[in-house]
């Protein structure tokens, strides 16, 4: 809260400084932790069937997430290309993660490797 008068429970987000740096390499953690969710339940089904093409977008995902933690602490716009890797990886092994199943589900005529 800030001020004499300040409405209760009303908080502010310090952005500028060495403090708001550190609030916004803060919340990057905290947008991976919301979000990897799908990444990491992927690893399990996807790495046993595809060990190197995982092992390349776990490293992608983890150069992106560290892109986009010092980039959020330069200020709001730095972190697109570390989201970009990320999401890429993410997405990537989504696709993955969807052939291993259709081809579980005996879905032949769709799948071939």
């Amino acid at each position: 809260m800030i001020g004499e008068d300040a409405a209760k429970n009303v908080i502010i987000f310090e952005g500028d400084g060495d403090i708001g740096a550190y609030n916004r390499a803060n919340r990057s953690i905290h947008h991976m932790v919301e979000n990897f969710g799908c990444f990491v339940a992927g690893l399990f089904l996807v790495g046993l069937v595809f060990p190197f093409p995982t092992f390349i977008l776990v490293c992608l995902f983890s150069v992106g997430r560290i892109a986009h933690q010092v980039g959020y602490t330069t200020g709001y716009g730095g972190h697109g290309l570390g989201f970009a890797l990320a999401a890429i990886a993410d997405n990537v092994l989504q696709g993955l993660a969807l052939i291993v199943a259709l081809k579980c589900l005996a879905f032949d005529c769709f799948v071939t490797f």
